[in-house]
């Protein structure tokens, strides 16, 4: 089973990819997706998606198949296979 991962401007400067999938089973959860990703790609992408308390970052939304996981579990939304966990870095500015 895997999940799709879209990695959206500077999450896809980090990973050098758009698109990307991961291995799962029946019990994976978003935290879960992440530490691979972290494997995969590094302590750059970890900086990018948690603060140094290993907090979800508010410069970071991740969207599970169109759905904010803030407003769902977090860190601990579950994961099916076929879905699709995208990274999109927010934007601010003035």
């Amino acid at each position: 089973m895997e999940v799709k991962i879209e990695y959206l401007s500077l999450m896809s400067d980090i990973t050098k990819q758009q698109e990307d999938s991961v291995q799962i089973d029946d019990s994976t959860n978003v935290k879960q997706v992440i530490e691979k990703l972290v494997e995969k790609y590094g302590e750059n992408l970890e900086k990018n998606i948690y603060t140094s308390y290993r907090n979800l970052s508010t410069y970071v939304i991740i969207v599970l198949t169109g759905k904010d996981i803030r407003t769902m579990e977090g860190l601990a939304t579950k994961v099916n296979s076929g879905e699709e966990l995208s990274f999109i870095p927010a934007i601010a500015g003035g």
